[in-house]
């Protein structure tokens, strides 16, 4: 499979803008292209390209701000087509009194613990509109109500309430209802926190339809530091999991179905550059799935930067990774060892940087381990990178199990 185009679009860079009395009016251009390129006997093959043009158009003013993103796109097909619009009325004298309308331009959204109970990547942003309105004000408190329309014409409502400091905690709650020809849910989650002092602990509730078996219950307390000095803080987190068997959760971000009692102890820095964090999970259904992970990194005053990592200690899934990268002036350069259950790698790395903004690197990797009949196969890639001033360029050579490729990206935004 040919190595995907990824790029993102620099932040960086005012736009373009004229003030009208009260009203201000800006646009902006962002360029993209990206090309990954197989050469074989006959020359060099395409495997993939993209070139793609837009032009954002926005208009801001004390109650009002508007914009509308047009895209033209070239890569198997051309095409020129509305990417993005929004439209967001305010309340005069208050930011927290308003209505927005926008399509592609935001999507559902509800924070978790860790992981999101519900992720921005569930349903693709370029097939969204959405039509919403909130109220708040008092303590920062907020009442936000949003519907959805989504891909074959399902609807979706969300209604979120949020307290972000009572004096003693936050609150959040939030309600999903999906309605559609082939699915259909409702779903309510409570977020909690409580300051005390000694510890923080933070709760989420989901609920995805009557009773038990079909709710979920996330706790970790934070905070608590038994151990403290001048170098830095011992910080314990208790973790525990619960999600029922018939709980529904689109985002896939709760595994339904298993208890999970877990452990972490963070190390968090203060007078010395050294980190590291130890956990272990454990599900009483099934103690043979416990498993541990840690990590650490430190760097010295004399430019060496380690790192140490496993996950899955225990399990059949173990993972681990040891590194070490020096750096001194413009240079660097380094080696590393990754292990997992079944294999062995061996890494080194290079790189150099002439000027800023300008970055290269060449890393080749081989696993010792070599079987009968077997030929060392070791993967090697050399990456060029420019950016300034709003221009993103790389290119890279990559070769891996005998084959070559090369890939090409290059990004701009024209403010």
């Amino acid at each position: 499979m040919p190595a995907p185009c990824v790029w993102s679009s620099p932040e960086g860079g005012p736009s373009d803008s004229l003030r009208m009395g009260g009203v201000f009016l800006s646009h902006r251009a962002f360029f993209a292209a990206c090309a990954s390129v197989d050469p074989d006997a006959d020359g060099m093959r395409v495997e993939e390209r993209l070139l793609e043009l837009s032009e954002t158009l926005s208009l801001s003013s004390e109650l009002v701000e508007a914009s509308v993103t047009f895209t033209a796109r070239d890569s198997d097909s051309t095409e020129v087509f509305l990417r993005s619009g929004g439209l967001e009325a305010r309340w005069p004298g208050t930011p927290w009194i308003g209505v927005e309308v926008s399509r592609s331009l935001s999507g559902p959204f509800i924070p978790g613990m860790r992981d999101p109970v519900l992720d921005r990547g569930w349903v693709d942003i370029d097939s969204i509109a959405s039509v919403g309105a909130t109220l708040g004000g008092l303590l920062g408190s907020s009442l936000t109500l949003t519907g959805y329309l989504l891909p074959h014409e399902d609807t979706l409502a969300v209604f979120e309430a949020s307290s972000p400091w009572l004096g003693f905690g936050s609150f959040g709650y939030a309600s999903v209802s999906l309605a559609g020809s082939d699915s259909s849910l409702d779903m309510s989650v409570y977020n909690a926190r409580i300051d005390l002092r000694v510890i923080e602990p933070w709760i989420t509730l989901i609920q995805s339809g009557k009773g038990a078996d079909s709710s979920a219950v996330m706790f970790e307390g934070v905070g608590y530091t038994p151990v403290s000095g001048e170098w830095g803080a011992l910080e314990i987190v208790p973790v525990f999991r619960w999600a029922g068997d018939s709980l529904v959760s689109p985002g896939g971000s709760v595994p339904r179905g298993r208890t999970v009692l877990g452990l972490d102890a963070v190390l968090r820095p203060r007078g010395r550059a050294l980190s590291g964090a130890v956990g272990c999970r454990y599900d009483p259904a099934d103690p043979g799935a416990a498993s541990g992970a840690f990590s650490a990194d430190m760097t010295s005053e004399g430019g060496f930067h380690y790192s140490l990592s496993a996950s899955g200690v225990g399990s059949r899934a173990f993972r681990a990774s040891a590194a070490s990268i020096l750096h001194r002036g413009k240079a660097s350069m380094g080696g590393g060892l990754e292990m997992m259950s079944d294999s062995l790698r061996i890494t080194g790395t290079a790189g150099y940087s002439p000027t800023p903004g300008v970055h290269a690197v060449l890393e080749v990797s081989a696993t010792p381990v070599i079987w009968d009949g077997d030929t060392p196969e070791p993967h090697e890639s050399l990456s060029a990178v420019f950016a300034r001033n709003g221009v993103t360029a790389a290119l890279r050579l990559q070769r891996r199990d005998g084959e070559t490729r090369i890939i090409a990206s290059a990004c701009a935004v024209f403010p």
